[in-house]
């Protein structure tokens, strides 16, 4: 999630990253159940079963070292310390949920004048 997060500029917890992680998560998969019964089909006719599983053992074995190589990668990226420009942006999100706080603070402040004035012209 967070190499979409960096590729795509968008910061984690928006409805808008969420949807597009989801997105990556799913098209992988799909892919994933589209490709493999053709390419183990392939394998097994042409090579035959035993050797279709040492293949399948090899890629599986490669595609992990991949994983591990690219996790690696993304916490060394993830301790070295920000850009200015994304300070700033991480910034403007703090300032932008305090503002959305603070108004949301004043709804429920005028809501709660409103009921105690009603209150009082009921008495």
């Amino acid at each position: 999630m967070e190499i979409v997060s960096k590729k795509e500029k968008i910061p984690e917890g928006n409805n808008e990253f969420n949807d597009k992680a989801s997105g990556v998560y799913n098209f992988a998969d799909a892919i994933g159940c589209l490709f493999a019964p053709i390419i183990g089909g392939v394998l097994f006719d042409s090579v035959g079963f035993r050797y279709m599983c040492d293949v399948m053992a090899f890629l599986s074995f490669s595609l992990g070292l991949l994983l591990f190589l690219t996790i690696i990668r993304s916490c060394k990226c993830a301790s070295e310390p920000d850009t200015h420009e994304e300070q700033l942006n991480k910034q403007n999100l703090l300032l932008e949920t305090k503002e959305e706080k603070a108004m949301t603070d004043e709804i429920h402040q005028e809501d709660q004048l409103s009921k105690v004035t009603t209150k009082r012209q009921i008495f």
